[in-house]
């Protein structure tokens, strides 16, 4: 996204938001609760290009809540009136912070008059089409969106910038956070044992260590057989040639060990 333009970026996640809100749409389970008399007291909607999913509140006639995954920006900074003055609120496309000079300044008004343009008459005006495409008796969309009693946000102040935030705007980030527990006894072992640190290598949920070209594979094994630290590898099928500072393991309780080990400083890089 580094190398596209401001525009081409919000194009990019908008075409993102267009696909998946239209194949949430117009799932069979989803129409039949659209289409049914059930009732609820609150709707929870995460807010990120779906603007479409604002439905299920009005449907249900109940109060709505959306969840934004991040700070406030100006993709949803105009659902809740929220002021973000481009004088010192940087855009959450910008390459700056909040100390901006005069150009920079310029820059960021530019970059946010592109959002609200693009916002108002690119995004919603699409989101609204698929709308009425899946939800024929439903209302203008800027009809909808407009009603969230409360959006929640997966930011948190000592990690960002100080913005405007209205009373029904509540910064969460951290909410998740659980006491770690017991490691299982084979990794718990491993890494007690570790006594020049511990390495832990994981590619995640979507890309697997699996998927790499073999002359990779054979790279990255070769380096670690030369460290003096343990590592910990999250890899999908046993290897038969990894060196015997490498442990595998198909799952890992990834938060659990690095939750674990930052209580042990310099234990784990």
């Amino acid at each position: 996204m580094g190398q596209m333009s401001y525009w081409g970026q919000m194009q990019m996640a908008g075409s993102f938001g267009y696909s998946y809100t239209e194949k949430v749409l117009q799932d069979p389970r989803i129409q039949k609760l659209l289409n049914s008399s059930e009732q609820f007291d609150l709707v929870v909607t995460e807010h990120f290009f779906n603007e479409p999913f604002y439905i299920f509140a009005h449907k249900f006639k109940c109060p709505s809540v959306s969840l934004a995954p991040g700070p406030m920006t100006g993709f949803n900074n105009h659902l809740m009136g929220n002021p973000a003055p481009y004088s010192y609120v940087p855009s959450i496309l910008a390459d700056y912070g909040i100390d901006m000079n005069f150009w920079q300044r310029m820059k960021n008004t530019y970059i946010n008059l592109l959002g609200d343009f693009f916002v108002h008459f690119e995004l919603l005006p699409n989101m609204n089409r698929i709308l009425q495409t899946y939800v024929p008796d439903a209302p203008p969309l800027t009809d909808i969106i407009y009603n969230t009693s409360l959006m929640l946000l997966t930011s948190h102040s000592s990690f960002g910038n100080p913005v405007p935030l209205q009373p029904n705007i509540k910064e969460i980030g951290g909410h998740h956070i659980l006491p770690p527990k017991e490691l299982p006894k084979d990794i718990k072992e491993f890494l007690d044992s570790a006594k020049e640190g511990a390495i832990l290598f994981s590619m995640g949920s979507t890309l697997k260590s699996t998927d790499f070209a073999e002359d990779k594979k054979k790279a990255i094994l070769n380096v670690f057989s030369k460290l003096k630290q343990k590592v910990l590898w999250k890899f999908e099928t046993d290897l038969s040639d990894k060196p015997n500072n490498v442990k595998i393991m198909k799952w890992l309780p990834q938060k659990d060990v690095l939750d674990t080990v930052s209580m042990r400083r310099g234990y784990l890089d």
